[in-house]
């Protein structure tokens, strides 16, 4: 499977994302690049491979890209993988998608009157409108939280009368307690989501509040750090270690990987609030674990700029690169 970045573009905004959160980011929209493939590029790179192709999005949403009913329509069918937060009125996309029998991956928050407290700006009509036009696959996948556990029963009701797939997932939480504080694009804390299982019999926060645990979370983001693009001079401290290769993957500035972590992390690092120097970063004279995986991989990352840009080199010479190196 080939993972494909097409675009930073998004209707949505989701506050536990990377659109808002980072190591060293919690408050508001951060800088990345309002950028997308071209559709020539996409089009070299699917005509050289018979892989299955996975349209991701660090940032934005595929069904947002300029030439996004093109760039289905060349596929075959059957070899599309779709995720989408189905935030989008385009009829001719959704009958390009169930023409190519693509496999819709939905990933969801919150149904009905909670479909807009995560992920803001979902239009559940929209999206429900969008979910009944598909007759192809579709994967929901419900991220459970204390607040919308309670919608398990609809949602399962509601995936049988339209014959989706549901996957239940336990929320995002963004600290070791289990909670995350959602912040909205300007940077104002809302309130904070507590995960929790499927199985989960009772709940502390079943409504919506600031808690005094996500006010201690986030006392220590007040302060932004300044930092740069890693494709300007990203300061870490500099770890060589080898990396796995599972997947090729491709992010939305045209920066070829053979992995997807790499491409998340690469995403990550294009903005400019992070500083992973050692200074900044140690305790004790020793790197923070957290760090230790992150400086690895971003140092494996600076090593492949000179050579795995779509803009300066051919896909098969960035590929046949890959195969002659060690990760």
């Amino acid at each position: 499977m080939i993972n494909i970045d097409l675009t930073t573009k998004n209707a949505v905004y989701n506050t536990l994302g990377p659109q808002a959160q980072w190591v060293q980011h919690r408050f508001g929209r951060r800088d990345y690049p309002n950028t997308e493939l071209a559709v020539e590029t996409v089009k070299q790179v699917i005509s050289l491979s018979s892989d299955t192709v996975n349209f991701i999005s660090v940032f934005g949403d595929p069904s947002e890209h300029t030439d996004i009913i093109e760039i289905v329509n060349y596929l075959d069918q059957g070899k599309l993988v779709f995720n989408s937060y189905l935030n989008f009125n385009n009829d001719t996309l959704i009958e390009a998608l169930n023409s190519k029998q693509a496999y819709i991956v939905f990933p969801c928050y919150g149904i009905y009157e909670l479909a807009d407290k995560v992920v803001l700006n979902s239009n559940w009509n929209q999206i429900l409108s969008n979910l009944k036009k598909l007759n192809c696959t579709v994967c929901v996948e419900f991220y459970i939280f204390e607040h919308n556990v309670h919608q398990i029963p609809q949602l399962d009701t509601l995936c049988k009368e339209l014959s989706l797939e549901l996957k239940l997932k336990p929320g995002t939480a963004l600290h070791p307690d289990g909670f995350s504080p959602i912040v909205d694009y300007d940077g104002c804390w809302l309130y904070d989501v507590y995960s929790c299982y499927e199985n989960t019999t009772s709940v502390k926060w079943p409504n919506l509040h600031q808690t005094v645990n996500g006010y201690n979370s986030l006392i220590q983001f007040i302060k932004p750090v300044t930092g740069d693009s890693i494709l300007k001079f990203g300061k870490f401290y500099k770890i060589d270690s080898s990396v796995a290769a599972d997947s090729i993957s491709i992010s939305a500035t045209g920066h070829v990987f053979p992995s997807y972590e790499l491409l998340q992390i690469f995403s990550n690092a294009l903005c400019t609030d992070w500083n992973f120097s050692f200074s900044k970063i140690k305790h004790l004279n020793k790197i923070k674990p957290e760090y230790t995986h992150l400086c690895s991989a971003l140092t494996t990352i600076s090593k492949m700029l000179e050579f795995n840009s779509l803009s300066t080199n051919q896909y098969s010479d960035i590929l046949a690169n890959f195969a002659n190196s060690n990760v």
